[in-house]
């Protein structure tokens, strides 16, 4: 498994979570004017969405080391990850509910999901014949 892929799936979810619930909002609302005020706050939400994600990575961080040590077949271990990283999303929104609409919800849910199962977690067999990551 590659050490990096929980750090490159939690990065990116942060990243692109705001920008699929931007985009879900305005097809839902057909308020395209949104977008503006999106790119002014970016940068302060992707602050908000990675302090109160730190406590949910780190549950992924151990599990995903505790599958690293008892290999499982990598859709379980993708499963696993991704159960675990929506549990924690899900546990995170309704203990915050800072939120007015489930479209961020949706959002980051749907980008876990795409990136977590896009990403490799494992290296190709022909890389993988001299070092670990």
């Amino acid at each position: 498994m590659r050490t990096y892929y929980p750090f490159t799936h939690w990065l990116l979810t942060v990243l692109l979570s705001p920008l699929i619930s931007t985009t879900l909002y305005c097809i839902i609302y057909q308020s395209p004017f949104r977008l503006t005020t999106f790119f002014e706050l970016y940068p302060a939400i992707i602050i908000f969405i990675f302090i109160f994600s730190i406590p949910t990575f780190l549950c992924y961080l151990v599990l995903f080391f505790l599958l690293k040590k008892y290999p499982l077949p990598i859709l379980v271990a993708k499963l696993c990850l991704n159960a675990t990283a929506i549990i924690g999303i899900l546990i995170t929104w309704f203990y915050v509910d800072l939120f007015s609409g489930y479209h961020q919800l949706a959002g980051i849910i749907i980008s876990t999901l795409l990136i977590g199962f896009l990403l490799k977690l494992e290296k190709s067999p022909a890389n993988s014949s001299h070092t670990e990551d």
